[in-house]
Formats: C-alpha cells, sequence, structure tokens
C-alpha cells in the first residue's frame, strides 16, 4: 500500500487497516463479542461443521494448499481445516483488531492480518482456496482464487439457532439467504446442509451465545436476561455450505 508501512505486532499479526480506512474507531466485533465468540468456538459447539468443511476441502484435491479467509474472527475455523488437513497453509483476515488478537494468540503458526475485506492485500490467483464463514461474500472476492480453486460460503439456514430467535423476538424471525453472485468464470458445484442439536446447561454459555450475535444489539435485555435465566436451552445448528470452482486450472 503506497506511502504506509506495516510491522508485525509483537502479538503475532500485522494491522493493515490505515487510519482512513476505518468507519469508527474501533471497527467490527468488539472484545467482549469476541471472547464470547472464542469460548463457544474453543467448547467445540461447531466441531461438526469444521469436518464437513474439511471433507469438501479433502475432496477437492487442493494439495499443499493456501486457503484464506476475509472474515475469519477468531480464526478457529481456519487453523481446524489446518490441522485436519496436512499441508494447508491459511491466511486470516479481519477487520476487528480484538479478533485478530484472539486469533494469533491461539494460533501462532497462521497467518493473520486486519485489514478490511473490501480491500485485500492479494493478488490475482494466489489462494487455492476461499472460506467465507458468516461473513460477506463480496462478488469480486474470486479474484484472489486461482483456476481450479475452491470457494466455500458457510451461513446459517432457517432454523440456525432458532430457539434462540423465538425467545428473543417472541415470533421466529425467518432468515433469508441469497447465493453470492461471483464473478463470470466461477460456478457453484455443489451445496450441503448440515443440522444438529447442541444442549448447554449452564448460564454463562447461554449469555455467551447472544453476545457473539447481533441478537446482543437488536433485541431487548429483559428478553436476553430471561432467555439466559433458563440456565439450560437445546439450540439448533443448522448451516448451508456452497461450494463454487473458479474455471481453469
Amino acid at each position: 500500500m503506497a506511502g504506509h508501512s506495516f510491522d508485525r505486532a509483537s502479538e503475532g499479526y500485522v494491522n493493515l487497516l490505515a487510519a482512513n480506512m476505518k468507519s469508527t474507531g474501533l471497527p467490527g466485533d468488539t472484545a467482549g463479542a469476541v471472547q464470547a465468540r472464542n469460548r463457544l468456538l474453543q467448547g467445540g459447539w461447531f466441531a461438526p461443521a469444521v469436518q464437513k468443511i474439511a471433507e469438501v476441502i479433502g475432496a477437492s484435491d487442493l494439495g499443499d494448499a493456501w486457503i484464506g479467509d476475509p472474515g475469519c474472527g477468531t480464526g478457529y475455523f481456519l487453523n481446524q481445516l489446518r490441522e485436519k488437513n496436512g499441508g494447508i497453509s491459511i491466511v486470516g483476515f479481519d477487520i476487528s483488531k480484538a479478533a485478530i488478537k484472539v486469533a494469533a494468540k491461539n494460533y501462532p503458526l497462521g497467518n493473520w492480518f486486519v485489514a478490511n475485506a473490501r480491500k485485500l492485500p492479494l493478488g490475482p490467483g494466489c489462494l487455492d482456496a476461499l472460506l467465507l464463514t458468516f461473513s460477506p461474500a463480496f462478488s469480486d472476492l474470486g479474484q484472489h482464487v486461482k483456476p481450479g480453486g475452491r470457494i466455500i460460503v458457510v451461513n446459517g439456514g432457517n432454523d440456525h439457532l432458532a430457539e434462540v430467535r423465538t425467545a428473543l423476538y417472541q415470533q421466529e424471525r425467518n432468515r433469508t439467504f441469497e447465493p453470492p453472485e461471483f464473478a463470470v468464470g466461477i460456478e457453484q458445484t455443489d451445496e450441503q446442509v448440515l443440522t444438529y442439536e447442541i444442549r448447554i446447561e449452564d448460564s454463562e454459555t447461554l449469555a455467551d451465545l447472544i453476545d457473539m450475535t447481533p441478537f446482543r444489539h437488536t433485541s431487548s435485555r429483559n428478553r436476553q436476561e430471561a432467555f439466559i435465566s433458563q440456565g439450560k436451552a437445546t439450540i439448533t445448528i443448522d448451516l448451508v455450505l456452497h461450494v463454487y470452482r473458479v474455471e481453469g486450472g
């Protein structure tokens, strides 16, 4: 980036987010939301999702691949893929400095950058695969994937966290997912649905479940407290995976 120099922080990440690229002083998820998400992910609630993504990566025969995630959060999904698929190198970006700090601390073998997903410091075709987990799938992200590479988009399905939504909003809010419209030359090759239930047995984890999502800011505090005070709940995890292939290769 012309006119700027960037140093690797002692915590093991690089901040590429120049002051003029921020709309707020601390963009992205707050430290509280990041810590809540980190605790939930470390608890293994999304392990089946990781296994499903790993199977897709393994079936793609990408070899010693470089996989990137432009909205990697705490880096959990990327690192789990690295551990499950030998030879994979990972590079994660997130606009939240708090999230990238956690990623660098938890997973020092990864490459972590504070950056805006709309302005990734990547050249054309430099990645073998792109992973998008609960993050916006901007149409031009495919340019960073080499011919023959894969793009894997993971989003919540209609029943994802349905019990939480019902409790917080009285009536269930329907979720709608619009598949991303990538550039010409990128075709969808697969769609898979993964649905399972998790059983939470303590109020602290229920609070984390709310704090890690936008529910924290879009529902009433009274309803949140009522949900948390139950102390236990069965929660549906409903995920949809779309797999795309970049033509060529």
